[in-house]
């Protein structure tokens, strides 16, 4: 009988011991499980923190771009509403396309290319500044200014730089006469580099 006594505690505490590593195991268990739960609850909070920032920036940029776009326009229409390039091109229309049959036309020629410069200069049509080229006797590729075209598309008067009437600026030129206002997506000029038109 003292035996068996002997053999109830020892039971008892290989129970309880028993009990206690399978409690242990299972609290290790759920705590790994839930550790890796909360570690990918919180990397998809980050993803979605991240999309909605990355979203913000988007929309921003995309409004940035669209005022950019209405302030060219903008020119635009200013520079169409000039009375004086109205006029012009009312007496050049009308001369049907003989600049030689319009009412002083060098002096008025010169008075819109000095108006193209300075809202050229004025609204950023400009080529960017060249860094590290030589000023040399070679003509340059235009790549932006602001320029008139008669009916026919075929260029009045402009700014320096310029790009020529060609291509993709010559499709977007052909458009604007039909009365659409008309621009490009980017399109590689004839200096190779990257440009665009609108």
């Amino acid at each position: 009988m003292a035996e068996a006594s002997e053999n109830e505690p020892r039971r008892r505490v290989n129970t309880t011991v028993a009990a206690i590593g399978a409690g242990l195991i299972i609290v290790v268990v759920l705590a790994v499980v839930f550790a890796f739960k909360f570690v990918e609850d919180e990397r998809e909070r980050n993803l979605q923190a991240w999309q909605i920032r990355l979203g913000i920036v988007a929309d921003s940029r995309a409004t940035a771009v669209n005022e950019w776009v209405d302030q060219n326009f903008a020119v635009m229409r200013e520079l169409a509403e000039n009375a004086s390039l109205q006029l012009y091109m009312t007496e050049l229309a009308l001369a049907e396309g003989d600049r030689a049959e319009v009412t002083d036309e060098p002096a008025q020629a010169g008075y819109l290319r000095n108006l193209l410069v300075a809202t050229a200069d004025r609204a950023g049509f400009v080529p960017p500044p060249s860094a590290g080229e030589v000023a040399a006797n070679v003509e340059k590729v235009g790549v932006a200014g602001i320029g008139l075209v008669d009916a026919n598309g075929l260029p009045i008067v402009s700014s320096p730089q310029m790009p020529p009437i060609a291509g993709r600026v010559r499709e977007a030129v052909a458009k604007a006469l039909s009365g659409e206002p008309a621009m490009i997506d980017m399109y590689m000029d004839g200096s190779k580099n990257p440009n665009f038109c609108d």
